[in-house]
């Protein structure tokens, strides 16, 4: 080994007793022999400690997911099934839209009037519509007519009380991948109740169908924007 080269080695064994605070002897100029069983101890010394810092990093890192995902069962449990899942996460930012005013277009980026537009666009698309009176129009009014083929016998049983038989067949046909609506209640969790819960779930429904009416929270429903994929 050259001169050069041996101070080559000796800058960097300078270099890392500064950065990590070590007493690594420097490659003498001469015989070198006993140099060589020293650094073969410090090499044995820095590994152990490199190690069980890698140890203590992965540790670091095991913790710090536990502590996310005991944070996400408890605040978010939709992003923790897409995590276990390994499902791809996307969604719709709508943070600007078109307002046609005349025959102009105009670009609206304010947050709060962004909002306000979405509201207005929504409530118009599933406003309560107004049928008119299509005697006048006879194409309507054929279409309107009284289908032949529907018997009333079909309905005389239509407000009977709802049995546990017809109940069961109803959470058989429940699709589990469905997702939740308003409530956070899923089919699943419902098909898996208790028989004692069943049945008061049987009561409640039956108990509508004979006050013909129905909370107003299971008439709202909650809209979300699905980006498309690319091909």
């Amino acid at each position: 080994m050259s001169d050069e080269e041996k101070l080559d080695i000796n800058l960097d064994i300078a270099k890392q007793n500064k950065k990590f605070n070590l007493d690594m002897p420097w490659l003498p100029m001469g015989d070198s022999e006993d140099w060589y069983d020293d650094m073969k101890g410090w090499w044995r010394i820095i590994n152990k400690k490199r190690s069980d810092e890698i140890e203590r990093w992965k540790r670091k890192e095991i913790e710090d997911c536990i502590e996310r995902r005991c944070e996400m069962i408890a605040n978010n449990q939709g992003k923790m099934l897409n995590s276990l899942l390994n499902r791809p996460h996307s969604k719709v930012v709508v943070d600007r839209l078109f307002k046609e005013e005349g025959a102009t277009k105009v670009l609206v980026t304010s947050p709060s009037k962004v909002r306000e537009e979405t509201k207005i666009h929504y409530e118009n698309q599933m406003r309560a519509r107004k049928p008119q009176n299509f005697s006048r129009r006879s194409i309507w009014s054929r279409i309107y007519e009284p289908m032949t083929c529907i018997q009333s016998t079909w309905f005389q049983d239509i407000l009977s009380e709802i049995t546990e038989e017809e109940w069961g067949l109803v959470l058989q046909s429940f699709k589990t991948k469905t997702a939740p609506g308003i409530s956070g209640i899923t089919y699943s969790l419902i098909k898996n109740a208790s028989p004692s819960t069943q049945r008061i779930f049987r009561k409640f429904a039956n108990y509508c169908i004979i006050e013909a009416s129905f909370p107003k929270e299971w008439k709202c429903a909650q809209i979300y924007p699905i980006p498309k994929g690319t091909s």
